[in-house]
């Protein structure tokens, strides 16, 4: 079971963490009500003038430490990000539908992934997605990597001893995930750059191998 306490500090880091960077206006909470053994809210930041996409941040993954090797303790709490684009519907009733909703359901599983698994997350792991529904994209994984649009000084914060990093989850084709694991995620990242290959989620994108 999660500690209350833990969970509770959890939420008052990044709620405060959130407060140094953005309107709190622009701010959405979804709350889980169905997983009260392993809780995770989503935070939804709206886009404004200067920023043309949505940042979804989990808030639940850093209630208790994963189970990292010892030389990386440092990195035992994390959380995960997805950027949308501008357009994409992300209000109440449009979150019924599936070809909308398939982000925020992906990224509050992968948030559950590593206590569900006794594993940890962190740069260049890859998750596979859910395909049970139709989500109405051909993505194979979620790949977790820095944020290019966001600063390192909004994908780390602190509070005493308590250490909680914010990783971005990209979602790559089946033939990305076979190169990235045959070549490794810095060959794969080149390849993004070369092809221009943005943080920010197009369902319409080019493969950029295979």
């Amino acid at each position: 079971m999660i500690n209350p306490e833990e969970a509770k500090d959890s939420v008052e880091i990044i709620d405060r963490h959130l407060a140094q960077f953005f309107d709190l206006n622009e701010i959405m909470v979804l709350h889980e009500k169905d997983n009260a053994a392993n809780p995770s809210d989503l935070f939804i930041v709206q886009p404004n003038e200067d920023r043309n996409y949505h940042l979804l941040l989990t808030c639940g993954m850093s209630n208790s430490p994963m189970k990292v090797p010892a030389y990386f303790d440092y990195l035992k709490h994390a959380e995960i990000m997805m950027l949308l684009p501008r357009n994409w519907p992300l209000d109440y009733k449009a979150l019924s539908d599936e070809a909308c909703y398939w982000p925020v359901r992906a990224i509050l599983q992968l948030s559950k992934y590593p206590r569900l698994n006794n594993t940890w997350l962190g740069f260049g792991h890859t998750v596979p997605l859910d395909h049970s529904r139709n989500p109405g994209h051909r993505f194979d994984s979620l790949l977790l990597l820095e944020s290019i649009h966001l600063s390192e000084d909004f994908t780390y914060t602190e509070k005493g001893e308590k250490e909680i990093h914010f990783y971005s989850a990209f979602p790559i084709y089946k033939e990305e995930r076979e190169f990235k694991l045959k070549y490794g995620t810095d060959k794969l990242l080149d390849l993004f750059e070369r092809h221009d290959i943005d943080e920010i989620v197009d369902v319409n994108r080019r493969r950029v191998c295979g």
